[in-house]
């Protein structure tokens, strides 16, 4: 299309020339061009030159258009700019300029041409580099599924054999995507070849329209060279995250496995300590299993323990744990015994205490914080032993039941002493009575006896009356 000077007007058409073909307001039909002697001399021009064609066509429509500009019929948007029904002389010079145009249209039509398929292959360019943006997309979620698969199992990393796998696959993943990107690196250099080629035609061609055409394809072009640089860019910095990221867990993978070859040496370790163990635990037990017993104490040879051998002890009672009450001294004592120490000493040293038996306390209650309520507490007694007498009769099943009311057995009858009383300081529930004779430390005081010939609680506590602490009575001990 040929477009008029902005600023020169061509010349206006005569009032008494009907519309011919090609203008607005002419009939939409294909009119033909012998409508007078101009438009004859035009069409023979157009005929001669280069046929009848859609170009030539154009050529005649615009020429022979009103002046003023007019809407395209079939292209809203396109304004044409005609020059009215010239005159013989003008249509003879229109036909000399043609002529004068008519090497520079081809050449237009054949850069055109050249345009629109240079157009078409940065399309197919275009459409190449899309592909392969989208297949390296593809292969970035690859290689992020991988990343997040490897961290999952770096995290539980039990296997370093997968974990080298994954980095295998992993590592090829990179390298596929480095493949793809230096094809799109050739795809983007191309592309901006074509489009410097593209940027040099204007400087060939003298065609407003045509140029408009590739002005309008160049710029469609760039428009997708700049989205698709943009996509790259885009792919790029998510490949160069996902490296980081694959760096990342890489280390982590080798930290994890120089952490595991650790824990696997320091097991090795410990098993080859515990196997060492056991191989000389085994050969204690095979030396054990050695020992001849026979050899240190014999059967023949127990039975000719007898009880002057143990210290006058008989070899069944010497063995076995006893709770037994005897009496001191056959000596009888005041109320001075010294204490509690002064009369857990006589208790220690007496020739009565039984033999086997390594702790021995005075049988009677010193104050309210040291008494025989708390003998189990305080001395040990064992609690759940049967209380005997030296002879080995049984007083009370328990030290619960030799406080609980009553006895079995009398002290006298048991032999443990005989007599009426002992010094006991204590009252009928095993807690100490007021009456201790200064805690056993005066005989000017009174203490409380207990009764030797009773099984009722007298014989712990004799409530009927105190007795003078400068009164001389037994000293009762417990052994155990």
């Amino acid at each position: 299309m040929i477009h008029a000077d902005p600023h020169r007007r061509p010349p206006a058409a005569p009032p008494h020339v009907a519309p011919v073909a090609g203008s607005p307001q002419a009939t939409p039909k294909k009119q033909k061009l012998a409508v007078c002697a101009p438009v004859r001399t035009l069409s023979r021009s157009c005929s001669s030159k280069a046929g009848a064609t859609a170009l030539m066509d154009q050529l005649c429509r615009e020429l022979l258009a009103p002046a003023n500009a007019t809407t395209d019929s079939k292209d809203p948007k396109k304004l044409h700019y005609g020059c009215g029904v010239a005159t013989t002389a003008q249509v003879n010079r229109v036909i000399f300029d043609l002529a004068a145009l008519e090497p520079q249209v081809t050449a237009a039509a054949a850069q055109a041409s050249s345009l629109q398929a240079t157009f078409a292959q940065g399309s197919t360019q275009a459409a190449v580099l899309r592909a392969r943006v989208d297949e390296l997309n593809a292969t970035t979620s690859t290689i992020t599924a991988n990343v997040q698969k490897l961290q999952a199992n770096a995290a539980n990393a039990t296997d370093p054999g997968i974990l080298a796998q994954e980095l295998a696959a992993l590592a090829a993943a990179n390298t596929r995507a480095a493949q793809q990107l230096a094809l799109m690196q050739a795809a983007n250099q191309a592309m901006a070849a074509d489009t410097a080629a593209l940027k040099s035609a204007p400087q060939q061609c003298a065609c407003g329209a045509e140029l408009s055409a590739v002005n309008t394809t160049l710029a469609a072009i760039k428009s997708a060279q700049a989205a698709d640089a943009a996509a790259v860019n885009t792919t790029l910095a998510a490949i160069t995250s996902a490296q980081a990221a694959d760096a990342a867990a890489a280390t982590l993978t080798n930290a994890t496995l120089e952490s595991l070859k650790a824990t696997v040496t320091t097991g090795a370790a410990a098993i080859v300590s515990v196997n060492t163990s056991i191989a000389a635990l085994a050969a204690s037990v095979a030396n054990v299993s050695a020992i001849d017993l026979s050899a240190y104490a014999k059967i023949t040879d127990l039975a000719n323990i007898n009880a002057v051998r143990l210290g006058g002890v008989a070899a069944a009672e010497y063995l076995r744990a006893r709770v037994v009450i005897y009496r001191e001294s056959s000596s009888d004592r005041t109320g001075i015994l010294g204490g509690r120490s002064g009369a857990d000493a006589l208790c220690s040293a007496s020739i009565n205490r039984p033999a086997g038996l390594a702790r021995a306390h005075a049988f009677l209650s010193v104050s309210a914080s040291d008494q025989i309520f708390d003998f189990p507490t305080k001395y040990g007694v064992p609690g759940g032993l049967p209380i005997e007498s030296l002879g080995g009769t049984i007083l009370a099943r328990n030290f619960t039941g030799l406080l609980g009311g009553s006895i079995l057995t009398s002290l006298g009858s048991a032999g443990v002493s005989a007599g009426d009383f002992w010094w006991s300081g204590t009252s009928r529930d095993g807690r100490a009575d007021p009456n201790t004779c200064v805690g056993w430390t005066s005989d000017t005081a009174t203490g409380r006896p207990g009764e030797l010939g009773s099984t009722s609680i007298s014989w712990l506590s004799f409530t009927a009356s105190t007795l003078p602490c400068a009164s001389t009575l037994p000293v009762l001990c417990i052994a155990f």
